[in-house]
């Protein structure tokens, strides 16, 4: 498009750079397990999904429970079953509704980092619409902005290092 013949790793840089600064990208909500590994410098953590945008929530696979009692310090039988009652009587739950305890998360680099052990967690995030290759589905208007975006960087550029106002202009 435009009369751009532009080499595919450079092509591929705008592009990128292009779709990052698009606002109304297709995203889902997910609902995931996820299982944690121990880290070698201490603590546990998981490889973020590859489509993630945003973590809405990580819980526990078992309810919250709380017991206050001077006496023991453990929660009973009885407060895991009334739990476990109220969850089950919960009719109109949504397709996306996560149950269990929120647990205290870091996120740096690709991973996530939690403090405490746990077999398994709920993640319920906000992630790209991706097809099988990881690529994000683009609408038609979403690929022409990609193109004009890729023409003007590269005729303002090309402006630029041969200082020609009439480009600059023109990109």
């Amino acid at each position: 498009m435009y009369g751009l013949e532009l080499d595919e790793d450079l092509f591929e840089t705008y592009g990128m750079s292009a779709w990052q600064k698009i606002g109304n990208k297709d995203c889902r909500i997910y609902v995931t397990k996820i299982h944690p590994e121990p880290d070698p410098e201490g603590g546990w953590f998981v490889y973020k999904p590859c489509n993630l945008e945003a973590i809405e929530a990580i819980t526990t696979n078992y309810e919250s429970a709380q017991e206050i009692n001077s006496v023991n310090n453990y929660l009973g039988l009885y407060t895991h079953a009334v739990e476990q009652g109220i969850e089950s009587s919960k009719h109109d739950k949504d397709a996306l509704y996560i149950s269990g305890k929120l647990i205290k998360y870091k996120e740096l680099g690709d991973k996530i980092y939690f403090s405490e052990p746990h077999e398994e967690l709920n993640l319920l995030y906000k992630g790209l619409y991706t097809n099988e290759d990881g690529l994000p589905f683009l609408s038609n208007k979403e690929v022409e902005a990609v193109a004009v975006y890729c023409a003007y960087v590269d005729h303002y550029k090309h402006g630029l290092v041969n200082k020609n106002q009439q480009e600059i202009a023109l990109a």
